[in-house]
Formats: structure tokens, C-alpha cells, sequence
């Protein structure tokens, strides 16, 4: 009988299956393994990929809840501010990594040797869901952090992503922690966090305090400095709404559009 190296996961919501590493590339609140995953009745070559585990719980169905509730609407926000953008010649464009959830199948056979020489206390089971993202290729940068704080000489334009949600939403979140790739056509980020009015977006949503002190670090930029901030009174308006914000020509009439 062979002995398994890897872990394996069942199919997952996307049709993909995986085997992923018992030694961790990340450990953390959350565990984090490279992979490949293979699609289903497919002759596709495998695609690379990182496999996220919770480090200190078992992680079910519910409870990766959150964290895709919270990438599925960054992703339903990078389409309208793509829009945006394209009226201004600021260049890159955003994009969000789509998190497909699988349930484990088979455990490695080392992964008994794998705590003890790497020095990782998490017990994977049979039953525990996962997170399957693609692997993103290049430096990995947090380009703008949950307290709205800017780090990169590139962090402009996230910065502005950022800003732009809070607007679109209706003053009720804004989308932060913006952390992932660049490259000369887009960036692409993973694992954003949002404060919320309503507190409905995990242990990271730090409410309307977090939204207070992600805009006392946010610096604006003529991408967002007429954008809604905290303290202004807001008109009623449809959230994504597509006449907002303003087209660049409006706001700046003396830049020319390339």
C-alpha cells in the first residue's frame, strides 16, 4: 500500500478537486497550503493554487461564510469602479479572487511527522471544509491595511477602491485591507475585510469605528477626493448607482483624457 504525501479534498462547489501540501506556507489565524487543483472530467492542465485552512478551529460550511460573503461583493464593486476608472487614464484595474469552498477527503499519511518537524499544532480532519483561491504569481503586497492606512507608492488606486465602496454602498461599509499582486494591467487582491454600520461581516468588521478610523489614515487622491466621506450627509441614492461617482471630465475638466 502506498503511503499518501498530500492532503485531498473532495470536488468542490466549482468542480475542481485538490492535493495540497501537509507542510503549511502560512501559519496563522488561518493555515495556508500550496496545491494544484485538477477540474472534473477535464483535460486541462492542473492549476496552481493555495488551499486555506482555520488554524485553531474546524472549520465548517458556515464558517467560511464570512469570508465569501465579503469577497463576492468586492467583486460586484470592482466592476462598477473598473467603469470608473476607464473614464480616467489611471491605468491598472482591480479584481478579486474568487474562493471556491471543498470539503476534505483524504488526510496525509505524514502529517503526524509534518507537526512535529515543523512545529504547527493544527490536526486536519476528513470532514473539515477548505478554501481553494488561485495562487497569485509576483511580490504579495497589502497595499492598503483595515485601518485604512496606505503603505505602497502604488496604494493610490486601491486607496480609491476602498473609498469608492463606502460611497456606493450607501455609507453603510467600506471595503479595506486590500492585499495581493500587481501587474501592469490589473491588481488582484485576496482576503479583503469590511467595516460595516450593521457589524454583519465577522470578527473583522470593526463597525462604525472601523469606518472612523479607516478614514482618519485614508489620504484622497483625485480619484476619490469628491467621493462621500464620513460627516457628510449623504443623498438618497441607488447603491451602484452608474452616474456616480461623477465621470473624470466633470471633477477634472482641465486633465486630459488619453
Amino acid at each position: 500500500m502506498m503511503l499518501q504525501a498530500d492532503h485531498s479534498t473532495w470536488i468542490s462547489e466549482k468542480g475542481h478537486f485538490c492535493n495540497f501540501k501537509c507542510k503549511p506556507k502560512y501559519k496563522g489565524d488561518t493555515y495556508i497550503g500550496k496545491g494544484v487543483a485538477f477540474k472534473q472530467r477535464s483535460c486541462k492542465s492542473p492549476m496552481s493554487v493555495i488551499v486555506k485552512v482555520f488554524g485553531h478551529t474546524h472549520g465548517g460550511t458556515k464558517t467560511w461564510g464570512h469570508y465569501k460573503a465579503v469577497g463576492h461583493l468586492a467583486r460586484q464593486f470592482a466592476e462598477p469602479f473598473n467603469s470608473y476608472l476607464g473614464t480616467t487614464n489611471a491605468g491598472p484595474k482591480v479584481e478579486f479572487l474568487t474562493p471556491e469552498m471543498a470539503i476534505m477527503n483524504t488526510q496525509s499519511d505524514f502529517q503526524m511527522f509534518a507537526r512535529f518537524f515543523w512545529n504547527f499544532k493544527k490536526i486536519f480532519s476528513e470532514d473539515e471544509a477548505v478554501v481553494i483561491e488561485r495562487r497569485l504569481k509576483g511580490d504579495f503586497i497589502t497595499y492598503v491595511h483595515t485601518t485604512g492606512h496606505a503603505t505602497h507608492e502604488m496604494s493610490a488606486l486601491p486607496a480609491a477602491f476602498c473609498h469608492f465602496s463606502y460611497q456606493e454602498s450607501g455609507v453603510q461599509f467600506v471595503i479595506c485591507n486590500l492585499q495581493g499582486v500587481h501587474d501592469k494591467e490589473k491588481f488582484v487582491f485576496t482576503n479583503p475585510v469590511i467595516h460595516s454600520i450593521s457589524e454583519t461581516f465577522g470578527e473583522s468588521d470593526k463597525g462604525a469605528k472601523g469606518i472612523a478610523t479607516f478614514f482618519e489614515n485614508h489620504v484622497c487622491t483625485y480619484l476619490c477626493q469628491d467621493f462621500i466621506k464620513p460627516g457628510h450627509i449623504a443623498k438618497e441614492f441607488t447603491a451602484l448607482d452608474e452616474d456616480r461617482p461623477p465621470r473624470y471630465s466633470i471633477l477634472f475638466p482641465d486633465r486630459r483624457i488619453v
